[in-house]
């Protein structure tokens, strides 16, 4: 009877183990995909402009994620997506980065700019914060140039 028992003592304890085991190794599963999941963020938002007009073909919108801390020195850039304005506005854009080159005590925005055939027709000229919530939107201006002959 003593026998018994003792093998009922160690199968129970096994089981405890294997249990243990197995739970330990579902944590691990879950903060390695809480790990690949912060290996690359996403912001997605909206660019748009309020005149009333086409672009012409082939205009490309440039949305770039900058690091704008430093007050008396130009914005890092730390992610940039290109795309085409084929459609109308509002364009949604998705820019991924690289969250390890984020600092908690600096300052984040977005920036756009659309370009045809390297001439600048529309800028962003207001601060548009990166992480805002909900979703960004970035509201592009003309920028004055000569008209095309």
């Amino acid at each position: 009877m003593r026998k018994s028992a003792m093998w009922g003592e160690q199968a129970a304890k096994c089981l405890a183990a294997l249990l243990l085991a197995a739970v330990l190794s579902a944590c691990g599963e879950k903060a390695e995909d809480t790990a690949m999941a912060q290996q690359a963020g996403v912001i997605e938002g909206t660019v748009l402009y309020r005149e009333r007009m086409m672009l012409p073909p082939n205009a490309q919108l440039d949305i770039q994620l900058e690091d704008v801390s430093r007050a008396d020195a130009p914005a890092t850039v730390l992610a940039t997506v290109t795309q085409s304005t084929a459609t109308a506005p509002p364009w949604p854009f998705r820019i991924t980065y690289d969250p390890a080159r984020l600092d908690s005590r600096h300052r984040y925005g977005l920036r756009a700019t659309v370009r045809h055939n390297d001439r600048l027709l529309f800028t962003s000229n207001t601060f548009v914060d990166a992480f805002a919530e909900p979703a960004p939107e970035i509201v592009l201006v003309r920028v004055p140039g000569k008209p095309d002959l």
